[in-house]
């Protein structure tokens, strides 16, 4: 019995294991999408360096964005045109986004728009 439990354990830590490595992997895959389409760099908000305000990325095949894109603070412009991206309120935590290019995309719905804690700029 007590092997049983063991190898349980074990197995239940290999599915967590394996979510946090799937979830490292596809950080480190938009990161690297998203590092390709990063333009206009200007001193950071805090003044501690250099960070960009622009991202490009029309035409990428992108069908959703995960939440990678939001760590990117510092972004005032944003074109993601052309994809197949069918939600885009991750965008919404762009404290600095004052322009957002969606133009053919699947957008099935833009509810997003009317929560008053996102999208501030826009």
């Amino acid at each position: 019995v007590l092997i049983t439990k063991k190898s349980n354990m074990s197995r239940a830590k290999k599915k967590g294991d394996d979510k946090g490595e799937r979830e490292a992997k596809m950080k480190a895959h938009y990161d690297e999408i998203i590092s390709k389409g990063l333009e206009d760099p200007k001193v950071s908000s805090d003044k501690t360096g250099y960070a960009f305000t622009t991202l490009i990325l029309p035409e990428q095949n992108l069908e959703g964005l995960h939440t990678t894109f939001a760590t990117y603070k510092e972004l005032t412009h944003v074109d993601l045109s052309l994809n197949n991206i069918t939600d885009f309120s991750v965008l919404g935590q762009l404290p600095n986004l004052t322009r957002l290019i969606l133009h053919k995309n699947n957008i099935r719905e833009i509810k997003c728009l009317a929560n008053e804690e996102l999208f501030l700029n826009l």
